[in-house]
């Protein structure tokens, strides 16, 4: 039961007894029945405007989301990028890869390719890095070692 149930229901057995204001402790008992129809009836209304409030800033969130996307090229479920970090090297290649469980993408650096197997960092799945490089002394596969040749 809400809390203006609670006061309607206190007001309404104070009816049903013929509750009359004759002496100072039933008035003080009145002014406090009064007193917290007030409460509840702002409670009430703060408690609208915070379900309001919270919608509104939803749509916003879903409304700025959208803007990102546009703007930036990304959604918010990709990992931030900081442009200070020092460890960045501008002369590195990077690898895309796709997980496999949770589709996320990311990339990896030129040097990670050695390791047997990365953790995608969304889902915690062990990728498999299993790369066949290609030598090009017995194939035809076109690719840009064979070009070299």
């Amino acid at each position: 039961m809400d809390n203006a149930k609670k006061v309607a229901y206190i007001k309404g057995l104070m009816d049903g007894m013929n509750f009359e204001a004759d002496t100072p402790e039933k008035k003080l008992l009145v002014a406090i029945v009064d007193a917290l129809e007030g409460i509840a009836d702002s409670l009430h209304a703060v408690e609208e405007d915070t379900q309001y409030l919270s919608e509104y800033i939803e749509e916003v969130d879903q409304d700025l989301g959208d803007i990102e996307e546009e703007v930036f090229g990304y959604d918010e479920d990709e990992d931030d990028f900081d442009d200070d970090d020092d460890d960045y090297d501008d002369d590195e290649e990077f690898y895309e890869l796709e997980c496999e469980a949770c589709g996320k993408k990311f990339c990896i650096s030129e040097d990670m390719l050695e390791l047997e197997s990365i953790e995608c960092p969304k889902c915690g799945e062990s990728i498999e890095l299993d790369l066949e490089i290609c030598d090009c002394s017995e194939c035809d596969c076109d690719c840009e070692n064979c070009d070299e040749e």
